[in-house]
């Protein structure tokens, strides 16, 4: 993104869920909203622009970065420009979706529900449904919100309840954008290729014209 998009690019080390430090929902949210509205707030010292700050995240970044997203929108706080999600975690009840039965030899995790990744998130399941800024599935209106792209990979466990959301999100007038990669697994952007090129250049296109960038291409 650095590479393909003239602008400032922040990676937040937000805290991470599970091990001996305890840490749970919210706290890496609150730590991606701290970093979020400081770049907001002293844009300038950076050279940066308030009004373009875009939001990205792979996995469990894509829920990070809608999780904001969403709780930006609640508090009235400035929208990013654009939240990508890529290979996103926006649920919880995963294997209720058709691509994780088609895919279960590719699934991650333990079977126990008690030791994954999102009963670690929250802290431990406690039969009280969660905060829909933990797993944006849950929020029962997405409307308002900015403009978006998800990435999905075919051979993705996550696939299909992303791909929900995304629909959802278009149903609510949210301008999105949904990108299906065939023939690849989870955040198969991590690994060099050609493909992986073209999927960030699709990114930073999408970076480009919500920040304004290809308005003078647009008009000619």
């Amino acid at each position: 993104m650095a590479v393909r998009v003239p602008a400032i690019l922040v990676s937040v080390d937000y805290r991470l869920s599970g091990g001996e430090n305890e840490v749970s929902f919210p706290d890496p949210l609150y730590d991606c909203y701290a970093a979020y509205m400081y770049l907001y707030e002293h844009a300038d010292e950076f050279g940066g622009d308030a009004e373009k700050i875009g939001l990205h995240g792979s996995s469990a970044g894509g829920n990070l970065a809608e999780g904001l997203a969403l709780y930006l929108r609640d508090r009235n706080e400035p929208q990013p420009a654009l939240t990508v999600m890529n290979c996103p975690t926006v649920d919880t009840a995963i294997e209720e979706s058709m691509s994780f039965q088609q895919l279960i030899q590719l699934k991650m995790g333990p079977n126990q529900k008690a030791l994954g990744a999102e009963a670690s998130y929250l802290g431990g399941y406690d039969g009280t449904v969660p905060s829909y800024y933990a797993f944006p599935k849950f929020c029962h209106d997405v409307g308002g919100l900015g403009p978006t792209m998800i990435i999905m990979a075919e051979y993705d466990t996550l696939r299909d309840s992303a791909l929900e959301y995304g629909q959802r999100l278009l149903r609510a007038g949210v301008p999105c954008e949904l990108f299906v990669a065939p023939r690849v697994g989870h955040t198969f952007t991590a690994a060099p290729h050609p493909y992986t090129d073209f999927v960030h250049d699709m990114m930073a296109w999408s970076f480009k014209r919500e920040f304004g960038l290809l308005d003078d291409l647009i008009k000619k």
